[in-house]
């Protein structure tokens, strides 16, 4: 389905192909396809991508959940497959159609959970399958018939039990997982995520927990206590205010372990139990923790991981607590010893893992497991010991060759703030060009959330760009992840203030440095990206073009329509209904200008979390201004473009955007 072009009027603009609602029939279009044909087409029906590492307990053999993709004209689909760490070869586990992935092994080794929509696309149901020989897996077990869709699985330590956290099907996703629900719209009853107790050999189903008590997070803590990340209600919002809580599995009862003035994440317990730790943070996105460690053994204390945010946690052995974390732009891995307190780090790269943020699988030997990549290298399934990495199996392909050498080089890079703070970020370079180039500024989500060395940048438009010219910078002002608590919080409160310094410090850099030209400045993102991308031409008027995507515009109405209000609230601590606060000062559609950067507008019609008006809003002020400005809608779109073939006619469009006011 194109998407809606939604154009009342425009000032100051001539005709262009971005005009049409269809762009297929034009050179453009097709320059992008033939782009991602000849990256993408090599790898059509096979795997081409990883994610969900889980090592057996007692084998040398992982499970983890592989991409495939099978035209431009369909989305990718997941499918779990096994790989011998021996010998790297893969096998698949067959489950029929549509998509498998979570997967997790027993305790014994030989079977495997997961996750299936196989019998009804976007409703998902535990899966169990024979891994005795893991060159040929058996047929998958359909375990029990939850009411709603299976969002997280994992076995009792005995083996006996797995537990399932459900969502009903109406409830909405996090906005870093596309917002939208979490399948289909039937049931319209309630929103809340149970946990259930499934006994894989009689299929008998006990539900977890009490009625008036929604479980974000949940894990074993022995064979009948579980830990758990929960709050009083079932809305978005109310993750932001959960706690840590004991469940007793058999009679329901729970007890707080701990509650915070952050958002809590990635509960874990040592196989006995008698130990579990929690990551506790200021996080903006449910599914996007970074931050400190907290144990609690049994009295609370918090973990120094040698200074590293963490992202995420694993308990293989009982005197280890494993993570994996970033540290000053690079990914660190490691065990910490309970009984001397030390650190042993495994890994420390410039590369790294994990599509959202860095995640590993730890194995019986004590050795971690990722989906290792860069800039210049693609996915490969790598096994990492003692700073040694070996690659178990590797993802490159024609089509990632081919733009290997289309994508020039990539960097980390540092500047000063206005306030001598030091900022960083990762710069991409057209190869074969001659500086300055071209530059668009980049800004991730969040605001708490970080660009890492990812192939692609895990956004392949960011590619596209660079293979056609243009340099581009991905910056993580004050609130990214990688450099401490203290530079996360130094943007509670102050959104659009010193960020938005940090940003324009970044260009002023690229330009003293003559890597970027003072004419051709363009900036992009999505979600918080989106607002400064909207925010910043407001006050730099150098930018030539800006691309806001499900951005937020104006703070007080997105606070009364979002599925997340109270986000707002706890980063601007203000009131959205003060009239001389931070909501009216730092919104975009507050202050349009006839000088305004050329913008284009992309939104989604089913994002939950920063809902298309926010862009219909901005577009309005902006020509009421006498500025250019246009917008187009997704109307199968959430929070952001992701699908294809939509992604095709996004790409066009930013990039025929960019080409248009900032030719490289």
């Amino acid at each position: 389905m194109p998407p809606l072009l939604l154009e009342p009027r425009r000032a100051r603009h001539q005709s262009t192909l971005l005009d049409h609602a269809d762009l297929c029939q034009t050179p453009l279009y097709h320059s992008v396809v033939q782009h991602f044909q000849h990256l993408l087409g090599p790898a059509f029906g096979s795997v081409s991508d990883a994610a969900e590492p889980a090592a057996c307990p007692n084998r040398s053999l992982l499970a983890f959940t592989g991409t495939i993709r099978l035209s431009l004209n369909t989305s990718q689909t997941q499918h779990v497959h096994i790989a011998d760490t021996a010998t790297g070869t893969l096998a698949a586990v067959c489950h029929g159609a549509n998509n498998a992935r979570s997967p997790q092994w027993a305790p014994d080794g030989r079977r495997l959970a997961f996750l299936s929509d196989c019998a009804k696309s976007g409703v998902y149901q535990v899966y169990v399958v024979d891994i005795t020989d893991p060159s040929s897996p058996g047929k998958p077990e359909a375990i029990a018939s939850l009411h709603g869709t299976a969002e997280a699985v994992t076995w009792s330590p005995d083996g006996s039990l797995l537990l399932v956290r459900v969502a009903e099907l109406d409830a909405d996703q996090a906005g870093a997982l596309g917002s939208g629900t979490t399948g289909t719209t039937e049931s319209k009853s309630s929103s809340w995520m149970p946990a259930w107790a499934v006994d894989p050999s009689t299929h008998s189903v006990k539900c977890v927990g009490e009625p008036d008590m929604n479980i974000w997070e949940v894990t074993w803590m022995g064979d009948e206590q579980l830990i758990a990340v929960v709050s009083p209600t079932p809305d978005e919002d109310a993750w932001y205010n959960a706690h840590l809580t004991a469940l007793d599995l058999n009679s329901g009862k729970r007890r707080t372990l701990y509650a915070g003035s952050k958002q809590l994440g990635k509960p874990v317990a040592s196989p006995s139990g008698r130990a579990a730790a929690v990551i506790e943070a200021v996080a903006s996105d449910r599914g996007g923790i970074a931050g400190q460690v907290l144990l609690l053994d049994p009295t609370l204390r918090k973990l120094d991981m040698n200074g590293a945010d963490i992202t995420d946690l694993y308990w293989a052995r009982e005197s280890h607590l494993s993570f994996i974390g970033l540290r000053n732009g690079r990914t660190v891995a490691g065990h910490y010893c309970l009984e001397s307190g030390t650190v042993e780090e495994h890994w420390n790269s410039s590369l790294t893992c994990g599509p959202m943020l860095p995640e590993a699988a730890v194995t019986h030997k004590g050795s971690f497991v990722v989906v290792s990549e860069g800039w210049e290298q693609p996915p490969a399934l790598c096994e990492v010991h003692n700073g040694n990495e070996r690659i178990i199996a590797s993802f490159a392909h024609l089509g990632t060759d081919w733009l290997q050498s289309r994508i020039g080089t990539a960097e980390r890079t540092t500047w000063r703030s206005t306030d001598g703070l030091e900022v960083d970020g990762i710069l991409c370079k057209p190869v074969g060009r001659e500086e300055p180039h071209p530059l668009v500024l980049n800004v991730h989500g969040g605001p708490v959330w970080a660009f890492r060395n990812l192939w692609q940048m895990r956004s392949p438009i960011v590619a596209l760009l660079v293979a056609r010219g243009y340099a581009v910078l991905s910056a993580n002002p004050r609130g990214s992840v990688g450099r401490g608590p203290a530079y996360i919080d130094s943007v509670i409160g102050d959104m659009g203030g010193g960020d938005s310094q940090d940003l324009i410090a970044g260009i002023d850099s690229m330009v003293a440095c003559r890597i970027a030209d003072p004419t051709r400045l363009g900036v992009m993102g999505v979600s918080y990206g989106g607002y400064m991308a909207a925010w910043l031409p407001t006050l730099d008027r150098r930018f030539a073009a800006a691309v806001p995507i499900a951005a937020v515009t104006n703070w007080t109405s997105y606070h009364a329509t979002s599925n997340i209000g109270l986000f707002d609230e706890l980063f601007f601590r203000a009131s959205p209904y003060d009239t001389r606060g931070p909501y009216g000062k730092r919104s975009p559609v507050m202050h349009p200008s006839r000088n305004h950067a050329p913008t284009l507008h992309i939104a989604g019609a089913l994002d939950r979390c920063v809902p298309p008006s926010q862009a219909i809003e901005h577009h309005r002020a902006l020509l009421d201004a006498g500025a250019e400005s246009a917008l187009i809608v997704y109307p199968q779109e959430g929070h952001g473009v992701r699908q294809f073939p939509a992604y095709l006619d996004f790409s066009c469009r930013v990039a025929g955007w960019f080409e248009h006011h900032m030719a490289a």
